[in-house]
C-alpha cells in the first residue's frame, strides 16, 4: 500500500479553501502516512523491531501477532531476510512458555533450505539448523513449528534465544542483525470463540460478512466463491497481498452510510474503515492459508 495512493484516495474528498472537515481528513491522512510506514515496513517486511536502516539480514516468527484458541493447534513460521547477501546456513534457536505453549512437531515443507541438521523441541525451547546445497538470498522460509496452546489465558512471546545464527556463503560468518520474536494471544473460548481457528473471532466474521467456520478458500481464484472465508483475504485467493491491500484505499475514512463505506473492510466493527482495520491486517500480509 503506497503513501502517495493513499494520499491521493484523501485528497479527492477534499478541496481548498479547507474547513474544518477537510483540516480533520487532512490530519488523519498525516497520522496513516506516518502509522502505515511504520506498520507497514516494520510488522509486515520485517514483522519485528527491526530499524529501517538497518542493511544486516534479519530472522522472525511470522506471523509477528497470533490469536488462537484454548487448547488449539496452530503454526508459525521461522522465516530469514538476507537483505542482498549471500547466505547458506540457519541456526534458529527458539524459547517459549511451556505453560502456554506446547510444541507438537517441525515441519520442512517449503523450506528454502535442503539440508537438516537439527529438528528438536520441547519443554520450553526448539533448535532448527539448516544448510543449503547453493546461496540463497531474499525472504526464505527455514521451517514451520507447530504447537498447541494450553488453556490459560493471555499473551506470551516466542523469542529467539543465544546461539541463532546466519552464516554468509563466502566468508562463512555470522551476518545476523536482528531478529523479531512472535506474540502468540491465546483467547477464551467462552468469551471470543473463534471456530474456524483463522485468527479472527466469530462475531467479527459475521460482522464484515466472512465465513466463521471456515479458515481459508476452496481454490487459489480470486473472487470465485460467494462467501470469502478469511477476512484479511479480500480477495479470497488464500493470501494475503498487495491486492488486499490496496483495496483499501477507496474505502478508507469512509462510516456506515458513506457511499464508499464497506462492512468487509470494518474488521474492528467501529462502523468506520480506519486505520485500526489497516492494523488488524498489517500482521497477516504476506501470509497464505491452507
Amino acid at each position: 500500500m503506497r503513501a502517495s495512493n493513499l494520499f491521493a484516495s484523501y485528497r479527492k474528498s477534499i478541496n481548498y479553501p479547507y474547513g474544518p472537515k477537510d483540516l480533520l481528513v487532512l490530519l488523519l491522512t498525516a497520522v496513516l502516512l506516518v502509522s502505515i510506514p511504520a506498520i507497514a515496513i516494520t510488522t509486515i517486511q520485517n514483522r519485528s523491531a527491526v530499524s529501517k536502516a538497518s542493511t544486516a539480514p534479519f530472522i522472525y516468527v511470522s506471523p509477528v501477532y497470533r490469536p488462537v484458541n484454548q487448547n488449539a493447534d496452530f503454526a508459525i513460521r521461522i522465516r530469514v531476510n538476507s537483505q542482498g547477501i549471500e547466505i547458506n546456513s540457519v541456526q534458529a534457536n527458539l524459547s517459549y512458555d511451556s505453560s502456554r505453549l506446547n510444541f507438537v512437531s517441525i515441519d520442512s515443507a517449503g523450506s528454502a533450505f535442503n539440508l537438516e541438521f537439527q529438528n528438536q523441541g520441547g519443554s520450553g525451547s526448539v533448535k532448527i539448523a539448516r544448510s543449503s546445497t547453493s546461496p540463497l538470498t531474499g525472504d526464505l522460509l527455514v521451517a514451520t513449528i507447530n504447537f498447541r496452546s494450553s488453556s490459560i489465558v493471555g499473551r506470551t512471546d516466542i523469542r529467539f534465544a543465544p546461539g541463532t545464527v546466519l552464516v554468509s556463503l563466502d566468508k562463512n560468518v555470522d551476518v545476523l542483525g536482528s531478529k523479531g520474536s512472535g506474540i502468540i494471544e491465546i483467547r477464551d473460548n467462552a468469551v471470543d470463540p473463534d471456530s474456524d481457528g483463522d485468527g479472527f473471532i466469530d462475531s467479527v466474521e459475521v460482522f464484515v460478512g466472512t465465513d466463521p467456520n471456515k479458515a481459508c478458500s476452496d481454490t487459489n481464484d480470486a473472487g470465485d466463491e460467494t462467501i470469502d472465508a478469511w477476512p484479511p483475504d479480500f480477495n479470497d485467493d488464500k493470501k494475503v497481498d498487495d491486492k488486499d491491500t490496496n483495496s483499501f484505499g477507496k474505502h478508507l475514512l469512509k462510516k456506515k452510510g458513506d457511499p464508499a463505506y464497506n462492512v468487509r473492510y470494518d474488521l474492528d466493527k467501529n462502523g468506520r474503515v480506519d486505520i485500526g482495520d489497516v492494523i488488524k491486517v498489517a500482521p497477516y500480509y504476506g501470509e497464505s492459508c491452507q
